[in-house]
């Protein structure tokens, strides 16, 4: 409601073909956040340091941690979006984006090195490599509605 006015009639219906794709995607990151990610982010920060000390964590600082670590992750599941976006826009071919990839892969193994909160590499990678996969994901999407658009103009 907030956006529509200033929107076009066909960026409106592009709108709202996409809303169904980026909703099933971030919910698919905030489940897959809940029920992969979190336990072993977990398991890795409470059994961290000495086992004679107990770690009692505080309420708010454990609403904080999970939902920032949901929205991060489920924002991150939104790669194919933001992929097929910039290559539908002509900002980058699919063809580029493959010959770069060895630089999606630095910056999406950055980009989870920050999302995930623990230092150990096994939760880095539970989000680099769906990101990844979902980036891969995102090329063959552009390659497949470029094709469908180079062959209709």
């Amino acid at each position: 409601a907030f956006i529509s006015p200033g929107l076009t009639r066909k960026e409106r219906r592009y709108l709202l073909r996409a809303l169904p794709f980026v909703s099933l995607l971030f919910f698919g990151g905030l489940a897959f956040a809940y029920f992969v990610v979190l336990p072993s982010a977990l398991g890795f920060l409470l059994g961290f340091g000495d086992p004679r000390i107990i770690t009692q964590p505080r309420l708010s600082d454990y609403i904080s941690f999970v939902t920032n670590l949901l929205i991060w992750v489920g924002v991150s599941f939104e790669m194919p979006v933001i992929v097929y976006t910039l290559i539908k826009l002509n900002i980058v071919s699919a063809q580029k984006l493959a010959s770069l990839r060895k630089y999606a892969i630095l910056l999406i193994v950055t980009a989870a090195a920050i999302i995930t909160p623990t230092p150990d590499p096994l939760n880095m990678m539970l989000v680099a490599g769906p990101m990844y996969i979902l980036f891969e994901l995102g090329i063959l999407i552009g390659r497949i509605g470029t094709r469908n658009r180079d062959a209709e103009g």
